[in-house]
């Protein structure tokens, strides 16, 4: 039963969550912090409805950015990129084929399909796309200025916010290359290309490629993560097997220091015992 249980869990997709309490408000404040922004740029070119829900896809990306900083999906390029042409597919099929639930969809697949190829998949590119397509009067009558004046607008929001604030806490990179270098150079470590050199533990970015492709599945985690990922997975293996090893040297360590004491004493008690001996005789 309880391997019954366990294996509900896993289909579900419950996994037990690592990240400290401090890690999660940090998260939280600043998508408080972005989606405040991106309301206010919202309201100058949309009206209160279609603002409120134009934020919501915006709110999507906000979680992207700040509770998986490091992520494939939330990096820059996908977050400009993804928001962008989709914003662009979804005008374009409500101008020719008007605001109808096959324009949405169709809005949405060939976004998805288009950001595949070009390398740049954003979910919320989706929600983009979608709402482009089915908004109010208002974002329709801005036509492709929508997306300058409202898509890139909100990016540009996003994107400033994540950098500044991600940017006050080490631990939280992004975007993650750059602050990879940034690190390297704080710690006099040449900047050298994961491609170029063979990890620890004799797997490189290659094989993890390899790996990624025979899932034929995207998986949310760059390459580089995935090296890091296993290198510090490595060294905590090999410190817990050094910290064995000291434990059990330190055990037999004691435990022959007690044999040699338990030795000594019945050496020491028998010495007197041979001497009486010899008198008596």
């Amino acid at each position: 039963m309880k391997h019954f249980i366990q294996e509900c869990i896993k289909t579900l997709g419950v996994e037990k969550n690592t990240t400290s309490h401090s890690e999660k408000y940090i998260s939280a404040i600043g998508v408080f912090i972005s989606m405040a922004g991106c309301y206010m740029i919202t309201q100058y070119s949309l009206s209160d409805e279609s603002a409120h829900l134009f934020v919501a896809s915006m709110a999507a990306s906000a979680v992207l950015l700040f509770a998986i900083p490091h992520g494939a999906l939330s990096q820059p390029w996908p977050l400009i990129m993804g928001n962008i042409l989709s914003a662009i597919i979804g005008v374009t099929c409500y101008q020719y084929l008007g605001s109808t639930l096959l324009s949405a969809c169709i809005a949405t697949s060939v976004s998805v399909l288009v950001m595949y190829y070009l390398g740049c998949l954003h979910p919320p590119g989706g929600a983009t796309a979608f709402f482009a397509v089915t908004s109010g009067a208002d974002a329709h009558a801005l036509g492709f200025d929508f997306v300058w004046m409202v898509i890139a607008a909100n990016i540009a929001c996003l994107l400033t916010v994540a950098v500044l604030y991600n940017g006050l806490f080490h631990w939280r990179r992004y975007p993650a290359h750059l602050f990879k270098m940034m690190d390297e150079k704080t710690n006099n470590v040449s900047a050298v290309n994961l491609a170029d050199s063979e990890p620890s533990f004799g797997i490189s970015e290659e094989n993890i490629i390899a790996a990624l492709q025979q899932t034929n599945s995207f998986v949310d985690v760059a390459p580089e993560e995935l090296i890091a990922i296993f290198e510090s997975a490595s060294q905590h293996a090999e410190t817990a097997r050094l910290e064995k090893e000291a434990l059990m040297q330190r055990i037999l360590q004691k435990r022959n220091q007690k044999i040699k004491s338990l030795k000594r004493k019945k050496i020491a008690g028998r010495i007197p015992f041979n001497r009486s001996l010899s008198k008596a005789s």
